[in-house]
């Protein structure tokens, strides 16, 4: 019937990503892709997590668009800057969220995310974020002003309670945070879910050189923790790894690419 074949026209596929050698081919590449590998109905039985890793999309820009490349910063272009249509993840510090630090002072990513939103003109987080946010890996959504943020507490690797944490021990803590992000992230309207390596860059510690495989593993144990009824939301939106660093997407493209052939 026309009803059944509209259906099926929305069940698109898209290739999975493979590196290629410069920015401006990555750029391309990410505009070539096109709606999420697949969408599941509310009523339908959820993607296995292999299949939900494989829907991920790695994107070669930071969750406000920008680039790094070849250590110089890139502006957000018209392409990929963030709409009402996405949800932004924010890597935030916990002294920040608590109080002890005032959301003016944060830097690098989350610095850019609250002069974004606005938040760095506050002179603290909104009440209902900090309520649900008080350790590593909470995670809590907030819309500000239709600009739609999931706040999120990463574990800080270098930390002495990680001295004799395993890789396995890290990717269990970070799916945690992972799954925290894509249950909170349920609550806004917007399609597109922009996530980023929790607990990237200096925070990964000792295990910086696997973060892209702990990241995509983590992910993958994140959307197992979830219930079928989030499992089955959370497919009906467009998820991107957001890679800021132009020398890092492959890192990550290649990653990711083994966890949806490793992954179960």
């Amino acid at each position: 019937t026309a009803a059944t074949a509209a259906t099926a026209a929305t069940a698109a596929t898209v290739a999975v990503t493979v590196a290629v050698p410069s920015a401006r081919a990555h750029v391309r590449q990410w505009r070539g892709v096109g709606v999420r590998a697949a969408m599941a109905s509310t009523t339908a039985p959820p993607m296995s997590a292999r299949q939900f890793v494989r829907s991920v999309d790695v994107a070669p820009f930071s969750v406000l668009g920008s680039r790094l490349v070849g250590g110089k910063f890139v502006a957000a272009t018209t392409t990929t800057t963030p709409t009402t249509n996405d949800i932004v993840v924010d890597p935030a510090g916990l002294p920040y969220v608590s109080g002890s630090k005032p959301p003016s002072e944060a830097g690098a990513a989350s610095g850019a995310i609250y002069k974004w939103c606005g938040l760095s003109s506050s002179s603290s987080f909104p009440t209902t974020v900090v309520a649900a946010i008080t350790a590593p890996t909470d995670a809590c959504y907030y819309n500000y002003n239709n600009k739609h943020i999931v706040h999120v507490v990463g574990p800080d690797f270098r930390g002495v309670e990680y001295n004799t944490a395993t890789t396995e021990d890290a990717v269990a803590t970070l799916a945690k945070a992972y799954r925290n992000v894509l249950h909170q992230s349920l609550a806004a309207p917007a399609t597109t879910l922009r996530l980023l390596p929790v607990s990237g860059g200096v925070f990964a510690g000792r295990f910086g050189s696997s973060m892209p495989t702990i990241t995509f593993e983590a992910l993958r144990q994140a959307y197992d923790q979830l219930d079928d009824i989030d499992k089955n939301a959370i497919l009906q939106k467009r998820v991107l790894m957001c890679i800021m660093v132009d020398k890092q997407v492959s890192d990550f493209q290649q990653a990711h690419e083994r966890t949806v052939l490793d992954g179960v």
